[in-house]
């Protein structure tokens, strides 16, 4: 990553605007100032309306800037909204309110975060997604390795499972590119609960993606360097369209591209 913070927020933020502002700091950085990709697909014709996200952790509604763009951010606390919700919506907008609040009220389970998501995509197919999960990240700074260990499994078990859904459903089939990346490192050792700038490796992630007009490359093992902020440009060129801001952003991964 570019930013010098390697937390939450600026790495979020480099990863969906391309852009390590230096001013996002902080986890608790007011609404980002910076456009977005989710934004700049939200004004692209036949995508208005259908750029969503679903996040187990409240700071992404400030993260994507709702309140200025106005894009369905669904966060903890709240539920699917409209008329004629299916069964599936209905259900995981209930099961919310039920769960533990663990972490308190500003995160929730990335069960129930994906439950909405996956109900709100068989209901409505949206075109673009943006799954936000927490729970790996909470699970490390407590020190509980085990339910770390299950949580990793967990989300690895979910996006196999999204994959699958997005492979028999004729909307997504042979149409859509997952794409899973983080927001930030961990520290090694007896460092791993920890992250930040004081922490070393911190900063050193990965990027899975996988789909149409994606090479099919398996584990890279050659010796590259890529960064969070190409991820922004490289996931809007998947779309065939070209992001620009008024910021410096990063290039297409053009090593990942057909």
């Amino acid at each position: 990553m570019k930013n010098p913070y390697w937390i939450s927020y600026p790495g979020r933020s480099e990863n969906l605007t391309g852009y390590a502002d230096p001013k996002v700091k902080s986890n608790n950085h007011p609404n980002n100032g910076n456009k977005n990709i989710l934004e700049f697909i939200d004004q692209k014709k036949g995508y208005k309306g259908k750029v969503v996200s679903f996040a187990s952790w409240d700071a992404v509604g400030r993260v994507i800037n709702r309140e200025r763009n106005g894009l369905l951010v669904n966060i903890p606390g709240e539920n699917i909204a409209g008329h004629n919700l299916s069964e599936g919506e209905k259900l995981s907008n209930e099961i919310q309110h039920y769960e533990p609040k663990i972490w308190g009220s500003g995160e929730r389970l990335d069960a129930t975060t994906y439950a909405l998501a996956k109900s709100y995509m068989r209901a409505r197919h949206p075109k673009v997604v943006y799954l936000d999960l927490a729970d790996t990240d909470e699970y490390g700074h407590s020190d509980q390795y085990d339910f770390y260990l299950d949580a990793t499994r967990n989300i690895d078990a979910m996006i196999s499972s999204l994959w699958s859904y997005l492979q028999e459903d004729p909307f997504y089939k042979d149409n859509t590119v997952l794409m899973v990346m983080p927001d930030h490192g961990r520290g090694v050792g007896d460092q791993w609960t920890s992250h930040g700038a004081s922490i070393p490796h911190a900063d050193e992630t990965w990027l899975i993606a996988m789909g149409p007009h994606v090479k099919p490359l398996g584990e890279i093992k050659s010796a590259g360097q890529i960064y969070h902020d190409q991820f922004a440009k490289t996931m809007v060129k998947l779309l065939g369209f070209d992001f620009t801001s008024e910021n410096q952003i990063g290039e297409t991964i053009d090593s990942l591209l057909k």
